[in-house]
């Protein structure tokens, strides 16, 4: 089960989105995402505050956006007026079977908090609950000096870890 700060305070996920150096990135990359996606039947994992879950829900036939934090699902679900979404609360790690249900599978900025040895038990929960041939994509952001968190320890697997701090000061 993955330990996301977010429960603590939700909405302080999103200034990721509001840096300025990142916004031609982001533009191009919602582009690229609603094309991807168009006319799929979406499962959105860890969707967090809804933000690709609009950009998807914008082209997809429909989109199921999930995530394991019930506070970061309320936000979510308040910000998607006028698509055809629904919200789940569910673990990543083990999802409901699926099979057919889906013709993708999206998850934006996750990928990096997986642990590196955990990442083929994850994929291969997720085919085995999706089936084949459905349509994965996994966008996740890299490290740059001067716009990234500083990252304060690498493990042993590769792992990195940063501290954070909510606006609340915790």
């Amino acid at each position: 089960t993955l330990n996301r700060p977010d429960a603590l305070n939700a909405a302080a996920n999103e200034t990721v989105y509001d840096k300025p150096e990142r916004q031609a990135d982001l533009a191009a990359m919602r582009r690229k995402v609603a094309e991807l996606l168009r006319g799929h039947k979406v499962l959105e994992i860890a969707c967090g505050t809804g933000y690709w879950t609009r950009v998807i829900g914008e082209t997809a036939a429909s989109i199921h956006a999930t995530d394991l934090n019930e506070e970061a699902l309320a936000l979510a679900r308040a910000r998607q007026q006028g698509i055809n979404a629904t919200f789940a609360q569910a673990d990543a790690f083990d999802l409901p079977a699926a099979v057919g249900q889906y013709t993708a599978v999206f998850a934006g900025l996750w990928w990096s908090h997986v642990q590196r040895e955990e990442q083929e038990r994850f994929l291969a929960q997720l085919r085995a609950r999706l089936g084949k041939d459905v349509l994965l994509v996994l966008l996740d952001n890299v490290y740059v000096d001067g716009s990234s968190t500083v990252i304060a320890r690498t493990d042993h697997e590769g792992n990195t870890f940063q501290f954070r701090t909510l606006p609340s000061g915790g």
